[in-house]
Parts: C-alpha cells; sequence; structure tokens
C-alpha cells in the first residue's frame, strides 16, 4: 500500500513538473519574441536617425548652393 501510495505522489509530482516545464518554456519562447521584437524596433529607429541626418545634410547643402548662387547672382 505505500509503494502504490508513493508511485501515485511521485506520478503527481512528475505531472506538475511536466506542467511548470511547459509554462517555463512558453515564458521563454515569449520572452524570446520580444527581445527580437525590440532588437527590430531598435534597428528601425537607427534606420530613421541615419535618414534624418542624410536629409539634414542634404537640406544644408542645397541651403548653402543656394547661397552661393544668389551671390553669383
Amino acid at each position: 500500500l505505500d509503494n502504490l501510495k508513493d508511485s501515485k505522489g511521485a506520478s503527481a509530482m512528475a505531472t506538475k513538473q511536466r506542467k511548470i516545464l511547459k509554462e517555463l518554456k512558453q515564458e521563454q519562447a515569449e520572452i524570446q519574441h520580444l527581445q527580437n521584437i525590440y532588437r527590430a524596433a531598435h534597428q528601425e529607429r537607427k534606420l530613421l536617425l541615419k535618414q534624418q541626418r542624410e536629409i539634414l545634410m542634404m537640406r544644408h547643402s542645397t541651403t548653402q548652393l543656394q547661397e552661393k548662387l544668389q551671390n553669383l547672382a
């Protein structure tokens, strides 16, 4: 009878462990997914900042060229 109780207890413990491990794996997958989203957003922000800098540089160059043309006229 004691062996049967121990067997049932071990089985219940193993079931709990499997459930906990499954939940842990799901949480790890969600964390990995969120990290990937964060990395993609970070890269997107870097690209936007680079594009903004390039636009500002073009505006500055255009302004300088316009000034030079006005001085020549």
